[in-house]
């Protein structure tokens, strides 16, 4: 059961930032490393079928996230740098 409620902790983290930063104007992304590390590192420890089926999900919500990262920072901030190198990690 521990499985599900991991898949539920991450969803959740990653479905939360992308309404977070859904309506911004402004950020400052400094706080948001740790937000996306763990997002990172929630779906890098979840197990591969786990993984296999929510990724078309997670590569929407991601594509969302930089969006956001990329309008509100720029592409050469450090989270934004972070975030991209995710979606190309999952698109692999």
């Amino acid at each position: 059961m521990a499985e599900y409620r991991d898949v539920f902790d991450f969803a959740a983290k990653a479905g939360c930032l992308e309404g977070y930063l859904y309506e911004r104007h402004n950020l400052e992304p400094g706080y948001l490393s740790n937000w996306v590390d763990n997002i990172n590192r929630m779906y890098n420890t979840l197990p591969e079928a786990a993984k296999a089926e929510c990724k078309p999900q997670y590569l929407e919500v991601l594509k969302k996230i930089c969006d956001h990262f990329n309008k509100l920072v720029g592409a050469d901030n450090q989270v934004t740098k972070k975030v991209n190198q995710m979606l190309a990690e999952v698109e692999g």
